[in-house]
């Protein structure tokens, strides 16, 4: 079946300034040097082991810096309680899960033996302006992701199961540490990618709508449907797309990151859908990320300034401890919890 997708019909919020805001970061903390890493942690791959849920910080610090550096972590509460193994929370969870998106992070700073790539800047106003970063993310989308060119990068270790992304402000040597890789991937110029099939629960008009600090999109069946990009990348990572959006977004829950949404995809119930979620971190500092989805004619509740209050974007049915961890971490900002699609993965249909 051949998709057909009307114009985009975008919401109208505030309007944003003229100059991009200066995105938030963690002040620079020294920490004493960890023992070198075994040969095993540079393996490329996938653990296979019982699924692990790693949960974000709860909180970060309110003093923002630059540090393009490797950052500390948030110190003994890192740990937490999560979602519950297998939840696939956060930046997802270790090991293979079948419910949901397979994920692997990749370093542009290093080649994939772990040598220094020469082409990406060192200088922290080169690497915060972002022009090597903005080159490579427009070249992968263009490519279509190809595992020839994301080869040629470094990938952390473990490969991980994501079933929905809802992450708050969080330092971004997270990213590289869920993937097993904080020794040896400093917390900018990276990217994680998941992909899977997923199955359409009921016939209708989709989109995605998401936010992110620093980058973030979504491809279905090889055509990119958002970009959700910091304001300062947003044009440059999604070019002629972007032009033909209709200005108006609503403000996100991840400070002066827009929630941006994507183009509008009729689809059939049972319909296998390939989908492609990469997400990723161009200065270092902080991160955040939110994928939600949306289903014209719903009559979905509205937050004081009109937001339609969103479902998340999920792989499988929310269970009461997800929805309150997610709660806790988002603070007043409302997610739907009753009217939630399931795009549940392939490898589940039977179930």
């Amino acid at each position: 079946m051949k998709l057909t997708t009307p114009d985009l019909v975008a919401y109208r919020g505030k309007t944003q300034t003229s100059q991009p805001p200066t995105k938030p970061t963690l002040p620079s903390i020294s920490r004493q040097p960890s023992a070198p890493p075994t040969a095993s942690s540079r393996s490329i791959a996938a653990m296979t082991t019982a699924p692990v849920s790693i949960p974000v910080p709860e909180e970060a610090p309110a003093v923002p810096s630059l540090d393009i550096g490797f950052s500390d972590d948030f110190g003994a509460g890192f740990g937490g309680t999560g979602s519950g193994p297998g939840s696939g929370s956060g930046f997802g969870s270790r090991g293979s899960l079948d419910s949901a998106l397979a994920g692997r992070l990749y370093d542009f700073k290093q080649r994939a033996g772990g040598t220094p790539n020469t082409d990406y800047p060192t200088d922290k106003a080169a690497i915060s302006r972002g022009d090597e970063y903005v080159k490579i993310i427009t070249e992968l989308h263009d490519r279509k992701f190809p595992d020839s060119m994301l080869n040629d990068y470094f990938r952390a270790p473990f490969e991980l199961s994501l079933t929905h992304l809802a992450i708050p402000y969080s330092n971004a040597a997270e990213g590289p540490r869920y993937f097993g890789a904080e020794e040896e991937i400093k917390p900018s110029g990276w990217m994680a990618q998941y992909n899977g099939t997923v199955i359409v629960p009921e016939s209708g008009r989709y989109r995605f709508v998401g936010a992110a600090d620093d980058y973030l999109s979504v491809t279905i069946n090889g055509k990119v449907r958002l970009y959700a990009c910091w304001p300062s990348i947003q044009q440059r990572i999604a070019g002629d797309w972007d032009k033909k959006k209709k200005s108006g977004e609503w403000d996100s829950p991840l400070a002066n990151a827009r929630l941006i949404a994507g183009d509008w995809i009729n689809l059939r119930a049972g319909q296998k859908i390939e989908m492609e979620l990469a997400i990723g971190e161009r200065p270092g500092g902080m991160v955040g990320f939110l994928l939600q989805v949306e289903k014209a004619n719903e009559n979905y509740r509205k937050d004081p300034n009109g937001r339609p209050i969103l479902p998340l974007f999920t792989t499988q049915a929310l269970d009461p401890a997800t929805q309150q961890d997610i709660k806790s971490k988002f603070g007043s900002y409302e997610f739907e919890w009753e009217k939630v699609p399931v795009f549940r993965s392939a490898k589940t249909s039977k179930r």
